[in-house]
């Protein structure tokens, strides 16, 4: 067998982390779930340590989940019929991943306890009148939002195409942060015109119809707003 060299087998196994988060919707799912803990664990204002504990479990399930797709690649591919030898695999394996969810879960809770009472009030203080944290909060949720409802309708992919439109709803997120942030009526316009831009383009490649525009825009827009509403600006 032919010796690969490092960069070789770099690439091949970051395509095949890339595709399994690609193909497998369940991958998705819990790589969102992942990012949401592990910003509630910095907005709680967990220790380092605690932050180490928490991406170890973070990275455990995704393990898990990585192991179990695998897995159930080569069955699907070695035996595509049904069989109920192999149905109990696939039932163990998928065991496996909800029990280091329920040991996960259990971390997390007591990860977080000690911080919720008292932090979580102080933490939605902190975060009034700090535009950045805002802003990344907003397109947190935007992208999960996004993510979430084109896995949902099996149509197009996180970044390109589907149902709604991505690039529209950060376009026009941005407009309304800016028009609530800076109250400058011509400032508004611009920023307007040129999400109508980006929305169009969109449109113009054949990556959207309308409808998946006005969507995105209309899910980037109420999203802003509600989370900006809530924080007093």
């Amino acid at each position: 067998m032919k010796k690969r060299s490092f960069t070789a087998r770099l690439n091949n196994a970051t395509e095949g982390l890339i595709s399994i988060f690609k193909d497998h919707r369940n991958m998705k799912l819990h790589l969102l779930m992942g990012v949401l803990v592990f910003g509630t664990g910095v907005f709680l204002g967990l220790d380092r340590i605690e932050l180490v504990i928490l991406i170890a479990v973070i990275g455990l399930i995704l393990f898990a989940e990585m192991i179990n797709s695998s897995m159930e690649m080569m069955i699907d591919f070695y035996h595509p019929d049904f069989h109920p030898v192999l149905k109990r695999i696939k039932d163990a394996l998928a065991g496996t991943v909800l029990f280091m969810g329920i040991v996960s879960f259990a971390i997390i809770y007591f990860l977080f306890s000690p911080y919720l009472d008292p932090s979580l009030q102080n933490g939605f203080q902190r975060l009034k009148g700090a535009h950045w944290p805002i802003t990344f909060l907003t397109f947190s949720v935007i992208s999960a939002v996004v993510i979430i409802t084109k896995t949902f309708f099996k149509k197009g992919t996180p970044f390109r195409g589907g149902i709604p439109s991505g690039h529209a709803a950060m376009a026009f997120s941005i407009w309304t942060m800016v028009t609530l942030m800076e109250a400058n009526p011509l400032l508004s316009i611009l920023i307007f015109i040129l999400a109508v831009m980006i929305a169009g383009s969109r449109l113009k490649e054949g990556i959207h119809n309308i409808w998946e525009i006005i969507l995105g825009g209309f899910v980037g827009f109420l999203i802003t707003l509600t989370i900006f509403q809530i924080f007093g600006f």
